[in-house]
């Protein structure tokens, strides 16, 4: 008989579906549903924490996506960088959801992200604010970067007139601004202005003018005066939209113990946060719970750079620019919601990036060897094949043929064209002789009869 999907019958698909990813059970069997088509005003907290469960084929799952993230990235291109969070994560706390708070989950999977995107914007303020102020920010690993600018910032993030906290305000946009925030973003104009001026001497500015002015008569006008170019970009802004070289993935966290977390914020001024009355004591306290990624978590930023598309003077040098870009967002920014009250707080893993270092430098040299052994004749590669697998470093390379050889490896035609080079091999490691006083104990003499009798058929 045929189920009518009324609240209970949600409550029981809740159920049913425990073993499902966090964010099915999140988004579509949420079970806070009364008899009365409403949600349990009382029941947040306890709804939310039966959603917390990561079960194990779905933790399987992140590791799988986390790896196909791994193979899918070419070293050459790629800087990965492991995390640990330091204080809880959450993220898309503006979507809609009975409990006021949403969290942000990949559909069809319904696990818990950090949008590509919204790493991208977190980096791009970093690299401003290390272009524009390093005398405030820069400090350890992020010296590397000294001489970093806003053209390093429009050539890697590209340039959206939109963006950039330094630009003229509108009489609108200044009535809404307090004077603490019309004071900051004077600064920020100033210094904007100032950092254009050494701008100039950049050899690669005339190339993003001809890549920001597509129009030649139009980019012809500045060519010979990048002080002009950049002098009137705020009138140009509006027109020039150039693809930044980096692509940044989406990130997938580990949540620490195969869980996700229940927060707490209460709001005690409600009222006049809603512009209501004035704040005072006499308010009530509103608890609303949210999710979180717990503190302790793992993370892995993905950032593909283009080179291609970037000038020479930065396309040697742009995965340290990253990086310093990357250690500053660790420090001061964070990532994700509610950054400003401590949430998303990162460190890099250190241990974990040394060992992703190492798996790049063996893919590198894997590569490599089978470059190598395609440019070989079918006989010197099966040589370099058999010596890769050689474990006892102490025995010589011609030594140790001579084994394989004895034991049967190559045979007939091609066991002689093996000896043919072994011969020489042990002739260069000072091995070969003909001729000794105790034949019985001497056994490169013993090595020496055993190529000779191989290369003579017998």
């Amino acid at each position: 008989m045929t189920q009518v999907a009324v609240p209970q019958r949600v409550a029981d698909i809740a159920e049913e579906f425990r073993d499902a990813a966090p964010g099915h059970r999140f988004n579509l069997y949420f079970p806070i549903w009364t008899q009365s088509w409403s949600a349990d005003p009382k029941g947040k907290t306890s709804a939310l924490e039966r959603t917390t469960r990561i079960p194990s084929n779905v933790r399987d799952l992140v590791k799988r996506l986390r790896e196909r993230q791994r193979a899918l990235a070419t070293p050459e291109a790629h800087l990965s960088v492991p995390a640990k969070s330091e204080s809880p994560f959450a993220t898309g706390l503006g979507n809609e959801h009975p409990v006021e708070n949403g969290f942000a989950f990949l559909t069809p999977y319904g696990l818990p992200y950090l949008a590509g995107s919204g790493v991208k914007g977190v980096l791009r303020r970093a690299a401003e604010e290390l272009a524009l102020y390093p005398e405030d920010y820069r400090s350890g690993d992020a010296a590397v970067a000294q001489d970093f600018t806003l053209l390093d910032v429009w050539w890697l993030f590209g340039f959206e007139g939109a963006s950039g906290a330094w630009w003229p305000l509108t009489t609108k946009e200044e009535k809404q601004l307090t004077p603490e925030q019309k004071e900051g973003h004077a600064r920020w104009e100033a210094r904007f202005k100032t950092h254009c001026q050494g701008l100039t001497d950049r050899p690669d500015l005339s190339d993003f003018i001809k890549r920001a002015l597509p129009n030649p008569k139009e980019a012809a006008r500045y060519l010979d005066e990048s002080t002009k170019f950049l002098a009137n970009l705020d009138s140009l802004r509006s027109s020039i939209h150039t693809l930044g070289a980096l692509n940044v993935w989406d990130v997938f966290p580990d949540p620490k113990g195969g869980r996700l977390a229940v927060e707490i914020m209460t709001p005690h001024y409600t009222d006049y946060y809603q512009g209501k009355g004035t704040p005072h004591d006499a308010g009530q306290p509103n608890p609303i719970p949210f999710l979180v990624v717990p503190a302790g978590s793992d993370f892995e930023f993905h950032v593909i750079c283009q080179v291609e598309r970037l000038p020479q003077p930065i396309r040697d040098r742009w995965e340290q620019l990253v990086s310093a870009v990357f250690e500053h967002a660790f420090e001061w920014l964070g990532f994700g919601a509610k950054t400003a009250v401590g949430y998303g707080q990162m460190v890099e893993d250190v241990a974990a990036r040394e060992e992703r270092l190492a798996e790049q430098q063996r893919v590198r040299e894997e590569a490599e060897r089978e470059r190598r052994l395609a440019q070989l004749s079918p006989m010197e590669r099966s040589i370099a094949e058999a010596l890769a697998e050689k474990v006892d470093r102490g025995l010589s390379e011609g030594v140790y043929l001579v084994q394989l050889l004895e034991a049967g490896r190559w045979q007939g035609d091609e066991g002689r064209a093996v000896a043919a080079i072994v011969r020489d091999r042990l002739k260069d490691e000072k091995k070969w002789k003909e001729a000794t006083k105790k034949p019985d104990k001497d056994k490169d003499y013993k090595r020496t009869q055993t190529i000779l009798k191989i290369l003579s058929g017998k």
